[in-house]
């Protein structure tokens, strides 16, 4: 309101008084100017309500989830790799099939006929001291009635567990999109 108060009174009165001549002697020059505008004005909104449309367009990709909660303790790794005595708890919380999946801030799309079976895990460590685990050697998939186990595909080496914290992660294995009766086993490789 500002704005326009002080534009309007640095135009002089002389000039207002010749726009408004200008606009009784032909008004088909402002009907014309404003129809311009609102040309401008919707046709800038059409076009980048398409442009946007466009841009968010993404191939609707079926995601099935579970929850889960099964928990099991394990031994930490110190700094070295080395077992510890101090044990760090290990929650499967879920596990979805996903047609893509979020790497390093890169989204993967899971190959013709496969998907992505994601679990996520939670990490507990309740000691004072620094421990890692490593998820990927700790849960293998076996799919329907096969007796072969499959590691993950997708995973962190050894995850830092801070003192008294909990850590988020996940794994990922690479599955026919059909698979059916699937079962993970959780555990120390033997």
């Amino acid at each position: 309101m500002k704005i326009t108060t002080l534009v309007l009174s640095k135009l002089n009165s002389s000039k207002l008084q010749s726009i408004k001549e200008t606009i009784k002697k032909k008004p088909r020059v402002l009907i014309t100017i404003a129809l311009l505008l609102l040309v401008v004005f919707f046709g800038s909104r059409i076009f980048t309500a398409k442009v946007a449309k466009k841009s968010n367009q993404i191939t609707p990709i079926a995601v099935q989830k579970i929850t889960l909660s099964s928990s099991v303790d394990f031994m930490g790794l110190d700094m070295q790799g080395k077992q510890t005595k101090n044990k760090v708890k290990m929650s499967i919380v879920s596990a979805e099939k996903n047609g893509e999946v979020l790497v390093k801030d890169q989204t993967y799309k899971a190959k013709e006929g496969k998907t992505f079976l994601i679990v996520n895990l939670e990490l507990r460590n309740d000691t004072t001291e620094k421990l890692n685990i490593i998820p990927g050697d700790l849960i293998r998939l076996i799919v329907g009635t096969e007796d072969k186990k499959y590691a993950p595909d997708l995973h962190n080496n050894a995850v830092l567990v801070a003192p008294i914290s909990v850590k988020n992660d996940r794994i990922g294995f690479v599955i026919d999109s059909n698979a059916q009766s699937l079962k993970l086993l959780v555990g120390e490789l033997e």
